[in-house]
């Protein structure tokens, strides 16, 4: 794609746009409650120009079935916008979703990883 890349901050501010009850947290240790959390989770070198932002909206619930699969529903939707989001400049940033439980918690967290390459050069 030769078109311009987004940089960094604007990346960030359009995954706020689309998914504004997203809390911004640096690493899931943090999460102690049922809710959405956007993480940035670094960059990648993909040239000299272009870095690889890695980021995970994750979804914390106390289960995956209780209240009729809302959170599979939410993923759902998560997945679908993310699709949206990336076929409005022509790429695909969703990657996968992944579980995790951590031990003594509650809490279930579903992390719906996608990728997004922007430009490393521009100074914001």
């Amino acid at each position: 794609n030769s078109e311009a890349k987004m940089r960094l901050r604007e990346a960030i501010e359009k995954i706020k746009e689309i998914f504004p009850k997203a809390i911004c947290i640096n690493g899931v240790e943090t999460i102690k409650q049922n809710g959405l959390y956007l993480v940035f989770d670094g960059c990648d070198a993909v040239s000299p120009a272009i870095d690889l932002a890695k980021f995970a909206l994750v979804l914390a619930a106390n289960s995956l079935d209780s209240d009729n699969f809302a959170a599979l529903r939410e993923l759902e939707q998560i997945r679908t916008e993310l699709f949206r989001f990336g076929a409005k400049y022509g790429e695909s940033y969703y990657k996968q979703i992944k579980a995790a439980k951590f031990e003594g918690s509650t809490l279930y967290l579903y992390a719906v990883i996608f990728e997004i390459e922007i430009d490393a050069v521009g100074i914001d």
